[in-house]
């Protein structure tokens, strides 16, 4: 019996992450998991498209910082005025976590204030 016992402890121990992982998850409705994967999304798409030249379709396109060192003129912003998209993505990477959280997750300001306003404003980004 102890062994048994002992052997059923082990295999609970093991699926304790993925329970606390899924019990995480388990109140995320359809606006909470739009917003994860467009902040992702945007956050991919949005470095990639600053940082690499062989972009599929746009490798003739210059990057963000290419353009701004190369091209001077009186509306060029400076190159630390770049530094102001740390403050927005890590505002926004704050909002998708918090309203993941149990205690914000299904507050009418997410499901009908946010709704799906935050996936539009990272698909027009």
């Amino acid at each position: 019996y102890l062994q048994q016992r002992q052997q059923q402890e082990e295999e609970e121990e093991e699926q304790r992450p993925l329970k606390v992982l899924l019990q995480l998850f388990e109140g995320l409705n359809y606006v909470n998991i739009g917003n994860v994967v467009a902040f992702l999304l945007n956050v991919l798409i949005t470095y990639y498209a600053g940082s690499k030249d062989d972009i599929l379709w746009l490798s003739n396109l210059p990057t963000t910082t290419r353009a701004t060192t190369n091209t001077t003129t009186l509306v060029t912003p400076a190159p630390f005025i770049f530094w102001i998209w740390i403050v927005v993505y890590a505002s926004q990477l704050v909002f998708v976590l918090a309203q993941c959280l149990p205690s914000y997750r299904s507050l009418p300001i997410i499901q009908l204030g946010v709704e799906f306003f935050y996936m539009i404003v990272c698909f027009m980004h």
